[in-house]
C-alpha cells in the first residue's frame, strides 16, 4: 500500500513539473515574440512615417517644375532607390491590422505600384513624361492624409 501512495505522488510531482515546464518555457517565449512583433510593427511604422515624408519632399519638388527627358531620368533614379525600402517597410506595415490605419495601408501599396509603374516603363517620350508627373502629383494628396492617419494613430495607440 505504501508503493502506491508513493508512485501517486510521483505522477502528481511529474505532472507539476511538466506543467511548469510548459508554462514556462512554451508560453512565456509566445508572449514575448508578440511583444518583438509588435516593436516590430510600430518600428515598421515610423519607417514608413519616415518614408512618406521624404516621398512627399521628393514628389513636391518633382513636380514644381515641367518634366523633361533628364528630369524623368533623375526621377525614375530616385524612385527605384526609395523602392526597395519602401517595399520591405510596406510588408512590415501589412501584418498590422488595425482598421484605423487600414486606408493608409491601401495608399502606401497603390503609390508603391504606382511608382513601380513609372519606373518600369523605359520609354522617354512626352506622354511618358505626363503620366509621370500626372501620377507623383495625383499621388501626393493621399500620401499627405495617410501621412497625417499614421501620425495620428501612433501618437494616439496605446502603448
Amino acid at each position: 500500500m505504501c508503493l502506491i501512495i508513493h508512485h501517486r505522488a510521483l505522477g502528481y510531482v511529474f505532472r507539476f513539473s511538466l506543467a511548469l515546464f510548459t508554462a514556462v518555457f512554451l508560453l512565456a517565449p509566445s508572449a514575448t515574440q508578440a511583444q518583438d512583433r509588435s516593436s516590430a510593427s510600430a518600428g515598421g511604422i515610423v519607417e514608413i512615417i519616415d518614408i512618406l515624408k521624404k516621398e512627399i519632399a521628393r514628389d513636391e519638388e518633382v513636380t514644381s517644375s515641367s518634366m523633361n527627358m533628364t528630369r524623368l531620368r533623375q526621377t525614375r533614379e530616385k524612385l527605384a532607390g526609395d523602392l526597395g525600402r519602401k517595399g520591405k517597410a510596406l510588408s512590415a506595415l501589412k501584418a498590422v491590422k488595425h482598421p484605423a490605419i487600414e486606408s493608409a495601408i491601401q495608399v502606401v501599396e497603390e503609390t508603391y505600384i504606382a511608382e513601380t509603374t513609372i519606373i518600369a516603363d523605359t520609354r522617354i517620350n512626352e506622354a511618358v513624361q505626363i503620366r509621370a508627373t500626372r501620377a507623383l502629383r495625383e499621388n501626393l494628396p493621399k500620401k499627405k492624409q495617410a501621412l497625417a492617419d499614421l501620425e495620428n494613430w501612433l501618437g494616439t495607440k496605446p502603448h
